[in-house]
């Protein structure tokens, strides 16, 4: 019966399209505090229905066609909704001490798809994330619906139910071991870098000039503290 009632969002998700507007909703709902979990009842019904559909398909000797299966997120959502691996790798190299803390607290988690400390940290309704987070919904699901569906790598059909395993680990097992697959990650997370990088080093510069404010502040603060104490002295 639930498959029967979602069946009109599970044709239009198993479009082009359909991939964009899910990943679009998903990034910018995050971006405003609203985890791209709370999703999951809805795209895990239809993924998990096109998965068993593609392997059924491979068992029968044909191939598999639903592209939005289980484990497509691997592809677009690199160290985490959002594609932030990148991110952590620019914060260890930040001007701002702030980013380069949260860079070395988030860089393993990141590579294990665990990124909400750095989503709360440096993208949650930061101005300076907003483009690159649309522009990353949009360019990373369709460029990688655009390379299935030339045929230039294997739809998922393999099961493996590992979300925190690194991307090129999920890409190759889910392919039954097409490195194509794992060519068509390294390619989104280079596509993803370039994406973020300038924004990346906006809201870096914007961090580290309120961190010096703050610093010369807090040192004009104590200057005319200890210059009270020494005419009261």
């Amino acid at each position: 019966m639930v498959q029967w009632i979602m069946t009109p969002i599970t044709s239009f998700a198993q479009s082009g399209l359909g991939v964009v507007l899910i990943v679009l909703l998903q990034n910018v709902f995050y971006f405003f505090g609203i985890s791209g979990w709370v999703f999951t009842p809805v795209t895990r019904t239809i993924t998990q229905a096109a998965i068993a559909e593609n392997a059924a398909l491979v068992a029968a000797g044909q191939a598999p066609k639903n592209i939005y299966a289980y484990g497509f997120s691997r592809y677009h959502h690199i160290g985490g909704q959002g594609a932030t691996l990148p991110l952590a790798f620019y914060m260890l190299k930040a001007k701002s001490k702030k980013y380069r803390i949260l860079g070395k607290a988030t860089l393993i988690p990141s590579l294990f798809n665990i990124n909400e400390p750095l989503q709360y940290g440096a993208v949650v309704n930061n101005p300076f994330m907003f483009i690159p987070t649309v522009l990353i919904a949009i360019i990373l699901p369709g460029f990688s619906y655009l390379w299935f569906t030339l045929g230039l790598g294997t739809i998922n059909f393999v099961n493996f139910d590992m979300n925190f395993a690194p991307n090129a680990v999920s890409a190759y097992v889910m392919s039954n071991g097409d490195i194509r697959n794992v060519l068509l990650v390294c390619i989104n997370f280079v596509i993803a870098a370039l994406i973020w990088y300038p924004f990346f080093k906006i809201a870096d510069k914007a961090e580290y000039k309120k961190e010096q404010e703050r610093a010369k502040a807090a040192e004009e603060k104590a200057v005319e503290t200890q210059a009270a104490e020494t005419v009261n002295a």
